[in-house]
């Protein structure tokens, strides 16, 4: 199976670069202090650090940016200033002027099950999903790998199976419906977690089919906590047949004087020099 250790990530192939935008904003809107203007420029600014040859080691084809249009009832959050939500314009603006991208909402789905949609559509022989959230772990594999937000770099097939104690990638949806997670908001089982995961699949081979990698978990599940279970894991399992996901956009840098336009003079080096990689 192919991994991060030796996969050849230098190797100039068709690319396709799959933005979790919700989470690349709410990093940018809290970090700034909820401040309108700083909030899309720190956003632009990690966009532009997705993009750069220099930070993900080959070049960018097709960028998309997919933003949520619904969300799972248990995972609903607190609401947030009307400004949040005011902002985002702005940003989707920008982004589609500087480097033409594609950003994408499917109302009714989260940008999670866009972004597996998306990923498993790719045609393209390298795909990279940038996300800080933890389930979309399970689509690494093969010419799809994960890159952490939050880490900021990219996270290999061993590191994902020894940290959640599974077998394979796929797997993060299981482990995280058995242990939980409060950031994410999934409840999983009370009073389960890590090592009742890593017991749970002492007895599981990585060549087992998913289906009966889910029913082996099944079975060491009491019957009175299977509900809490099956609640988890609809929040946890990835949607990969959302109708209506097109292709992502070619990457097309703007000129510098857009920037302008747009109030982000500060951008400018950075920008330049990510102009500069793709011209080389």
């Amino acid at each position: 199976m192919t991994d991060l250790y030796h996969y050849n990530l230098t190797t100039n192939v068709p690319t396709d670069l799959l933005v979790d935008a919700n989470g690349l904003y709410a990093r940018a809107w809290y970090a700034c202090k909820e401040d309108p203007y700083e909030t899309v420029r720190a956003a632009f600014n990690s966009a532009l650090a997705l993009i750069s040859p220099e930070r993900v080691s080959a070049p960018v084809d097709r960028v998309m940016f997919c933003w949520d249009g619904g969300q799972k009832k248990a995972k609903e959050r607190a609401p947030r200033p009307p400004e949040y939500e005011g902002t985002k314009p702005r940003l989707k603006e920008v982004l589609e002027a500087m480097l033409g991208a594609k950003n994408v909402r499917i109302g009714g789905y989260e940008a999670d099950d866009v972004l597996a949609t998306a990923a498993y559509a790719s045609k393209a022989d390298r795909v990279i999903v940038a996300s800080g959230d933890k389930d979309l772990q399970q689509l690494h594999g093969g010419h799809i790998l994960y890159y952490d937000l939050n880490n900021r770099g990219f996270v290999s097939h061993r590191e994902i199976v020894s940290h959640w104690h599974v077998r394979r990638p796929s797997h993060v949806a299981i482990a995280l419906a058995i242990q939980g997670d409060s950031v994410d908001k999934i409840p999983g089982i009370r009073g389960w977690g890590p090592k009742k995961v890593e017991a749970i699949f002492e007895g599981i081979k990585s060549d087992m089919p998913f289906g009966v990698v889910l029913d082996l978990v099944v079975k060491q599940i009491p019957e009175e906590k299977l509900g809490e279970f099956y609640e988890a894991l609809e929040l946890t399992l990835l949607n990969s047949s959302v109708p209506g996901v097109p292709d992502p956009s070619p990457l097309v840098l703007a000129s510098e004087g857009k920037l302008v336009r747009f109030g982000l003079d500060e951008c400018a080096s950075l920008y330049s020099r990510v102009v500069e990689q793709y011209d080389s």
